[in-house]
């Protein structure tokens, strides 16, 4: 694996990207889409509504997993060598490429420091159970009015793109 500009390279391959509208992120106390972190990203929107307007891309790996991805800065970690991953090692990346602590980034960054071996992983996400917006204290009462509706119980697992061999074998069993 490499990543060449923010693109993955899979056995020297690069992972097509799509460019997909812009993720339309609430600005809230605990999501402030500081310029520092977001430049020029902060849009008002008709209504008054402040919204972090993030740079989405679709990745489509080799399998048919596709995942949207958010890179709106060119930074270090946009670019690392190839690496082989060892037999028994996954290599990890987020989503969120300029602020995820990931593989690429090397333990005193906060990051893994490379490929993770397997034994070390201890499960696997498959859904969002809760998800708050920042307006909560510590009374469980306010955590309702708090709950972020359209993340709550959301599934974690990547949308497959359904190739024509899917199709025309899923025709078929007929």
């Amino acid at each position: 694996i490499a990543v060449v500009n923010g693109q993955i390279v899979l056995n020297g391959k690069p992972v097509p990207q799509a460019v997909e509208p812009p993720l339309e992120l609430p600005v809230e106390p605990n999501a402030t889409c500081d310029p520092a972190d977001y430049p020029n990203l902060m849009v008002r929107k008709p209504s008054g509504k402040e919204v972090c307007e993030m740079p989405v891309l679709r990745e489509t790996l080799p399998n048919g997993a596709t995942y949207l991805v958010i890179d709106h800065l060119h930074q270090r970690l946009d670019d690392m060598p190839e690496i082989t991953v060892p037999a028994g090692h996954v290599f990890l990346m987020g989503d969120n490429r300029d602020h995820s602590a990931d593989s690429r980034a090397e333990t005193w960054e906060r990051g893994l420091g490379g490929p993770v071996p397997l034994a070390n992983i201890g499960g696997r996400a498959e859904f969002i159970t809760f998800s708050l917006d920042g307006t909560e204290s510590w009374n469980p009462l306010s955590w309702w009015k708090a709950l972020r509706e359209g993340r709550a119980w959301t599934s974690l697992r990547p949308a497959k793109v359904e190739s024509k061999a899917d199709a025309g074998a899923a025709n078929n069993a007929v």
